[in-house]
This record gives C-alpha cells, sequence and structure tokens, in this order.
C-alpha cells in the first residue's frame, strides 16, 4: 500500500460534504446538471470541503472531475481502494488484494462463468470469453441487462476498460496485484452471493455495490474507511461528515458520517439508513440535498 498524507487545512471548515457518483451526483449515464453543480458551488462558497466517493476507477471519474473543475483535494475511487488527489490524480493511498489470492478468486470466477472485471488504478479488464459463453447460455443475465452493462464496458474503453481473452494470465503478468474485482450476480440473488464469496474468499471484503453487483476488496476497503481517511485528510471532525448517495456500497459511508442523505429511488434497505431522504438523482437531489443541509448548518457548520 503506498500512503501520503496532506497537511490539514489552515482554515477550519464547515464541514464534509461528500457525494457518491452513480444515481447521486448524475443520473446513471448522464453528466452533473447546472442546478446541482450549481448548488455545490455555494455549499464550498458556504466553508463546505467537498469530496466524491465512488465505486468508479479514477480513469471512470476524471470525465465528472472535469465538470466541477473546482473540486480539489481527496477523493476516493474504487469504493475506497484508491484515495487520489482531485484534480490531477495524485495518489494518496492504494489498497490491493493478495496476489495469490487474487488468482485464486479469477480462477474461481472463469470457472463458473461469472461476469467479473478486474482493476487495477488506471485499468479495468474484462474477459471476452465470460462475455461470450454468458451471453449465449445464461437465459437472464444473456438478454438486455448483460447487453447493456456490455455496451457500457465497451462505451469506457477509452477510460480504461481492455477486453483480454484470459483474466488469469493478465492478473499474474501486472506488475502489483489488482485493487479489487466487481462480479456481477443474478437479480435477487445479491444477498445469498455476498454470503457465498465471503465464505469462498474470507481474506477479502465482500460488499454488495447494486442489486446486481458486488466487489471483492483488500480488507479496509469500503466508503466508510474512505470517509474517515478523506475527513482526516481535510481536517474535519468525522461528527462534520455529511454523505449523500443511492446504493449499497454508499451504507458504510451512512454508517460513519454524522448525517446521511439518501436518495429517493435507493433500494428500500438502503433507505433505512438515511436521516433525510432526498428526490432521485434525475429530479436534481443532490441539488435538493445541499440545499437543506444549507438550511440546517450555520456558517460555522453548527447544527
Amino acid at each position: 500500500m503506498s500512503d501520503a498524507r496532506l497537511e490539514p487545512k489552515a482554515q477550519e471548515a464547515a464541514g464534509l460534504l461528500a457525494f457518491d457518483v452513480d444515481g447521486t451526483l448524475v443520473p446513471y449515464g448522464g453528466g452533473i446538471s447546472t442546478r446541482v453543480r450549481e448548488a455545490m458551488e455555494r455549499a464550498q462558497a458556504a466553508g463546505w470541503r467537498l469530496t466524491i466517493l465512488t465505486g468508479r476507477s479514477w480513469p471512470e471519474l476524471e470525465p465528472i472531475l472535469r465538470q466541477v473543475p473546482w473540486l480539489e483535494g481527496p477523493v476516493a475511487c474504487a469504493d475506497g481502494a484508491v484515495i487520489a488527489r482531485a484534480p490531477r490524480g495524485d495518489l494518496l493511498c492504494v489498497r490491493r488484494l493478495e496476489r495469490e489470492a487474487a488468482l485464486r478468486a479469477v480462477k474461481t470466477l472463469e470457472g463458473e462463468r461469472a461476469l467479473f472485471w478486474v482493476y487495477d488504478v488506471g485499468q479495468a479488464y474484462i474477459s471476452w470469453r465470460t462475455w461470450r459463453d454468458r451471453l449465449a447460455h445464461d437465459p437472464v443475465l444473456g438478454g438486455a441487462s448483460a447487453l447493456a452493462w456490455l455496451a457500457r464496458a465497451l462505451r469506457f474503453r477509452r477510460v480504461g476498460f481492455r477486453a483480454v481473452r484470459r483474466p488469469l494470465e493478465i492478473v499474474e503478468r501486472m506488475p502489483s496485484p489488482p485493487t479489487h474485482i466487481t462480479v456481477l450476480v443474478r437479480p435477487g440473488a445479491l444477498q445469498a452471493e455476498v454470503e457465498r464469496y465471503r465464505s469462498l474468499f474470507p481474506e477479502f471484503l465482500v460488499e454488495a455495490v447494486t442489486p446486481g453487483s458486488l466487489d471483492l476488496l483488500p480488507p479496509g476497503s469500503n466508503k466508510g474507511e474512505a470517509l474517515l481517511e478523506v475527513a482526516a485528510l481535510h481536517g474535519v471532525d468525522p461528527r462534520r461528515t455529511v454523505m449523500v448517495g443511492d446504493n449499497y456500497n454508499d451504507v458504510p459511508a451512512f454508517e460513519a458520517a454524522g448525517y446521511a442523505v439518501v436518495m429517493g429511488d435507493a433500494p428500500r434497505e438502503v433507505r433505512r439508513h438515511a436521516d433525510v431522504v432526498a428526490p432521485a438523482a434525475g429530479e436534481d437531489g443532490v441539488a435538493w440535498a445541499v440545499e437543506h443541509l444549507l438550511q440546517r448548518y450555520d456558517d460555522r457548520g453548527g447544527r
């Protein structure tokens, strides 16, 4: 693990406002709206530090950061496995899977014909053989949902996705082990699959991400731990943190934050962690959340 620290900011912040990306800051497949961007600027002007906690890799996050070029400082990618400094991407902390365990996981996933991605900091690898086999033989994932994910992988090739024939060989040759592995699961089987993978790979942190996916992560890598690390880098008391998110991988951050804002279209189990529920991302829910928080907190960050 590489680890570099920032000096605490001299000026006291009102607090730290952390945003998930997909389904929160932006609708799935969309961009940051003008209303959301202006609300974020108002929060920053009011003394709030802003950050992003996302399951995206750094190359996937860069197009979002280009829409808010004034957002600077540590952000967390890969569900907390990578912490980098925006806007340039200077690495502050990288956690990785243990190589032998990662090789065993990839071998198991290939044997199960699972749909999965292997991530490094700036690259994601997907097996064409996996896609071909599942699309041809699986009546559930061989339909529109899998094709949509395939289209997403192709579209994101320019931000680090690479199709490979033998992921196991790629992991063997990587200069450093992967940061994490994302696995797609059947609809309705998320919790059962999380438990199964925890049993198969006790050396990993296995976390639900969305209703149809989970992550195999290094120990200590989730959005909750990332929120605490980023808050420390900003010199902000964890009690002065706010997390805005919409999915299962945001739950650790909701639990770690001083205040949790959950998007209105989040799964029911996720909404249970909310201090307040905001409108959906397509309805500029982040703008609503920021306006709510600026009314709730005074200029010094008092509740």
